[in-house]
């Protein structure tokens, strides 16, 4: 499916779909996204990254994408908006509800 300005503009304005950029230096601009589950699978996020990638190009500034290693959806549209793994950390992950380093850190609210 081929997404125009415009139709993206509308998926924006109805909140079915995000895309934004954090500048994480003058240098690097992290690319963030989100999407409601029934649209996804259609190209949209695809669209929305590659679009905000040559935008963020165009004022000079390095795009990138970062993905959780078991994020095998997010990597994919990476990869295809064009994006290619450069580095990867890999974090322990459990499933139990605990984390490796639960005694180390104490959360206060």
């Amino acid at each position: 499916m081929k997404f125009t300005k415009s139709k993206i503009l509308e998926i924006v304005r109805k909140q079915l779909a995000i895309a934004g950029a954090s500048a994480d230096s003058n240098l690097m601009w992290q690319i963030g996204i989100d999407v409601l589950p029934q649209f996804r699978n259609k190209g949209l996020v695809t669209s929305l990254v590659s679009n905000l990638a040559i935008m963020i190009m165009e004022r000079g500034t390095i795009p990138y994408y970062g993905t959780a290693s078991s994020n095998i959806a997010s990597q994919s549209v990476a990869y295809r908006s064009g994006f290619t793994p450069t580095w990867m950390c890999s974090y322990k992950n459990i499933f139990d509800g605990t984390a490796p380093y639960d005694n180390d850190i104490k959360i206060i609210f």
